[in-house]
Protein backbone atom coordinates (compact mmCIF):
# COMPACT_ATOMS: atom_id res chain seq x y z
CA UNK A 1 0.00 0.00 0.00
CA UNK A 2 1.10 3.68 -0.31
CA UNK A 3 0.78 6.56 2.62
CA UNK A 4 -2.52 8.06 0.60
CA UNK A 5 -4.47 4.75 0.81
CA UNK A 6 -4.50 4.65 5.05
CA UNK A 7 -7.18 6.68 5.80
CA UNK A 8 -8.83 6.71 9.55
CA UNK A 9 -10.80 4.39 10.54
CA UNK A 10 -10.07 1.68 7.25
CA UNK A 11 -8.87 -1.94 7.37
CA UNK A 12 -5.69 -2.98 6.45
CA UNK A 13 -4.15 -6.62 6.26
CA UNK A 14 -0.87 -7.09 7.27
CA UNK A 15 0.64 -10.90 7.73
CA UNK A 16 0.16 -10.46 11.67
CA UNK A 17 -3.48 -9.81 10.32
CA UNK A 18 -6.58 -7.26 10.01
CA UNK A 19 -5.51 -3.86 11.62
CA UNK A 20 -7.61 -0.33 11.52
CA UNK A 21 -5.89 2.58 11.10
CA UNK A 22 -6.69 5.19 14.18
CA UNK A 23 -4.22 7.85 13.51
CA UNK A 24 -2.22 9.46 10.38
CA UNK A 25 1.46 11.30 10.72
CA UNK A 26 3.38 13.26 8.21
CA UNK A 27 5.13 9.00 7.30
CA UNK A 28 3.55 6.81 9.37
CA UNK A 29 0.32 5.91 11.05
CA UNK A 30 -1.23 4.17 14.30
CA UNK A 31 -3.10 1.23 13.91
CA UNK A 32 -4.58 -1.52 16.44
CA UNK A 33 -5.86 -4.90 15.95
CA UNK A 34 -9.37 -5.42 14.46
CA UNK A 35 -10.17 -8.12 17.58
CA UNK A 36 -9.51 -5.22 20.07
CA UNK A 37 -11.24 -1.90 18.09
CA UNK A 38 -14.36 -1.91 19.67
CA UNK A 39 -12.61 -1.92 23.13
CA UNK A 40 -10.77 1.04 21.94
CA UNK A 41 -13.85 3.02 21.05
CA UNK A 42 -15.14 2.06 23.92
CA UNK A 43 -12.93 3.96 26.26
CA UNK A 44 -10.62 1.05 27.65
CA UNK A 45 -7.65 2.62 24.55
CA UNK A 46 -5.22 2.22 27.49
CA UNK A 47 -5.87 -1.54 27.38
CA UNK A 48 -5.03 -1.86 23.03
CA UNK A 49 -1.86 -2.01 21.79
CA UNK A 50 -0.91 0.52 19.52
CA UNK A 51 0.88 -0.47 16.86
CA UNK A 52 3.39 1.96 14.54
CA UNK A 53 3.65 1.27 11.08
CA UNK A 54 6.25 3.69 9.06
CA UNK A 55 6.89 4.09 5.52
CA UNK A 56 8.90 1.29 5.63
CA UNK A 57 6.25 -1.30 6.71
CA UNK A 58 3.55 0.11 4.00
CA UNK A 59 4.90 -2.11 1.38
CA UNK A 60 3.97 -5.50 3.64
CA UNK A 61 0.52 -4.06 4.30
CA UNK A 62 -2.84 -4.64 1.67
CA UNK A 63 -5.97 -3.83 1.67
CA UNK A 64 -7.14 -7.35 1.26
CA UNK A 65 -6.28 -9.83 3.59
CA UNK A 66 -3.88 -12.19 0.60
CA UNK A 67 -2.30 -14.32 3.47
CA UNK A 68 -5.32 -16.05 4.36
CA UNK A 69 -4.96 -19.66 4.37
CA UNK A 70 -7.97 -21.09 1.66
Amino acid sequence: MKFVDFMIGAEFYTTDGKWICIDKGDYHIIAVPADDYDEYLTGDDWMVSKIVFDINDFTNCSEKNKWEIQ
